[in-house]
């Protein structure tokens, strides 16, 4: 998918890239436990642009004019320092939890573009495909049992794969489940066109997407529009003895309603990256539930140093008055 282009407005930009960081001030804030993770960000920032000061946030009153700001989960009194931010980087692909805080500077917010992520999201939901396709979850069953079922894994056919969401990284997935063999449909808000895969667009089209997903893969990013769109008719959608892979986020998915389908027999199995509440409570039926596979938010990590060369690249581009790539729409929430 073409990622969005946008520009800061009202700041004199530079002309030489050599001099795209003079004077510039990034700020990296991160939570207290990713305090490591912060390190390398501002290592691999300041050597990517040795002019600029690259500071991390020491959780104080920011005194200084910070120019551009990475980060994820930012602290919640620190968005309402940044009243000369000229561009917001997320460290993440997703954006969901930085457009709903009321304190969001009026400067572009840009996130990043797989960064390495796309592979890692494939190998997730291949692994998911191929324990549901194999019988896999069925073995692990039947091991408690000390049962020996030898055609347990036996299939004539693969089953359909359904990427629901063919952003960047939905789209990584799609063509690597392909090229694996799979017969894969995908669903988006627009119509996109990818070699090996029946395309879907807008809503009127989700019932017919749905009908035939054997194993139903969440790469959605969290907005208004897809909050629960993972609820109880949508399930009802799905061919009987359907498994659901979610690696967007928890809020996409009406829990109870998942559990209600599982426990009916009409789906098979869940595999679950992402839940409503991190981490998840021990309480949670998900845990100890026979049919679900819980993981705890791994399927894809952020590599710092692609992560970061994406960074400079638009550091220098908004300081050249070009426009970044990958500048979130705030009304479409990504």
């Amino acid at each position: 998918m073409a990622a969005r282009p946008c520009k800061t407005v009202g700041y004199t930009t530079n002309s030489n890239p050599n001099d795209a960081a003079t004077a510039l001030n990034i700020l990296i804030s991160m939570p207290p436990q990713q305090a490591d993770k912060a390190a390398q960000w501002a290592t691999a920032m300041q050597s990517r642009l040795p002019s600029a000061t690259v500071s991390i946030d020491n959780g104080g009153e920011i005194t200084q004019t910070v120019d551009y700001l990475l980060t994820w989960q930012p602290r919640a009194d620190l968005l309402s320092q940044l009243t000369h931010a000229r561009a917001l980087f997320t460290a993440s692909a997703g954006v969901d939890a930085l457009l709903h805080d009321p304190n969001l500077p009026a400067c572009p917010v840009i996130r990043l573009r797989d960064a390495g992520m796309g592979e890692q999201m494939a190998d997730y939901a291949l692994y998911a495909c191929l324990h549901y396709a194999r019988g896999f979850d069925r073995m692990r069953a039947e091991q408690t049992r000390s049962q020996w079922t030898p055609s347990a894994g036996a299939t004539s056919r693969k089953p359909t794969a359904g990427v629901l969401g063919l952003g960047t990284l939905g789209c990584v997935v799609a063509k690597a489940l392909v090229a694996h063999r799979f017969p894969v449909r995908g669903w988006s808000r627009r119509q996109r066109e990818l070699d090996g895969v029946l395309s879907f667009a807008g809503s009127e089209q989700l019932p017919d997407f749905l009908a035939a997903c054997d194993i139903l893969i969440c790469l959605l990013p969290l907005t208004p529009d897809t909050h629960h769109l993972m609820n109880a008719n949508a399930f009802a959608q799905l061919p009987s003895g359907a498994c659901v892979v979610n690696l967007a986020r928890g809020d996409i998915l009406v829990e109870a309603d998942l559990l209600a389908a599982l426990d009916s027999g009409h789906l098979r199995g869940a595999m679950l990256d992402v839940f409503a509440e991190e981490p998840l409570p021990s309480s949670h039926p998900f845990w100890h539930h026979p049919s679900v596979t819980v993981t705890p938010h791994i399927a894809a990590e952020t590599l710092v140093e692609p992560g970061a060369d994406q960074i400079a690249r638009n550091i220098e581009r908004l300081e050249q008055g070009k426009p970044a790539i990958g500048c979130v729409d705030r009304t479409a929430g990504y």
